[in-house]
């Protein structure tokens, strides 16, 4: 047996959590896991939304290869941090959607939107914080976000 397998035995028995594994890997000293796991402490996000954000994915198979010690960050530290600090401006009108992982897909998404403007939606937010709403479904919050940020907009932009 080697140190690869514990995690494997361990998990036959009672499956460890995200939590277990990022220990284990950061303790066999895993660079992108230390990553991982200096995100989580600064910005207080469940470990799979960090996951999806620094490895840029979001498929079925992303978790299962975090805990075989696979997980490999393909995103800019710079990038993270500057969305993750961007979306921690939304905690102040509704304490969910900011940690909601569907939101911070869509929201990571709009921030490559030619005429999409941070700083316009943060006062938009401001205006009419009651429209600023959590949602289930992608969908559902690019319809809440482009109807925020067109709110008294002569000019609205189709955000989807």
């Amino acid at each position: 047996m080697t140190l690869d397998d514990i995690g494997l035995v361990n998990s036959v028995q009672d499956k460890w959590s995200l939590n277990d594994s990022l220990h284990h890997y950061c303790n066999r000293g895993m660079h992108e896991y230390k990553v991982l796991a200096g995100f989580k402490k600064q910005y207080k996000y469940p470990i799979s939304t960090l996951i999806n954000v620094l490895s840029g994915r979001n498929d079925k198979t992303m978790l299962d290869e975090f805990r075989r010690g696979q997980f490999k960050v393909t995103q800019s530290l710079e990038f993270v941090h500057n969305v993750l600090g961007k979306i921690q401006e939304f905690r102040q009108f509704n304490d969910k959607i900011y940690r909601h992982r569907t939101f911070l897909s869509v929201y990571i998404d709009l921030l490559t939107h030619p005429e999409f403007k941070h700083d316009i939606l943060i006062r938009k937010i401001e205006q009419v914080p009651m429209k600023f709403i959590h949602c289930t479904r992608t969908n559902d919050y690019l319809r809440m976000i482009e109807d925020v940020y067109n709110y008294n907009n002569r000019n609205p932009i189709k955000l989807w």
